[in-house]
């Protein structure tokens, strides 16, 4: 399988394979946070465990 851009004799150095792979694993967190942030946790938490404040810690509403 090849990318859009990519020609068949390319070959992966270490540079393109990290920052690859950093990318792969960046998109998956985001995306894990944006569930978090939208839906809620995955796994059941007891409410004694919850933190109060719900979304992101540096957007708490101050009165």
């Amino acid at each position: 399988m090849l990318r859009v851009d990519e020609k068949p004799g390319d070959s992966w150095d270490l540079p393109r394979v990290s920052i690859d792979a950093l990318g792969a694993a960046m998109l998956v967190t985001i995306l894990l946070d944006l569930w978090r942030i939208s839906l809620g946790s995955i796994v059941p938490v007891p409410e004694t465990k919850q933190c109060p404040q719900s979304g992101l810690p540096w957007f708490a509403m101050t009165s």
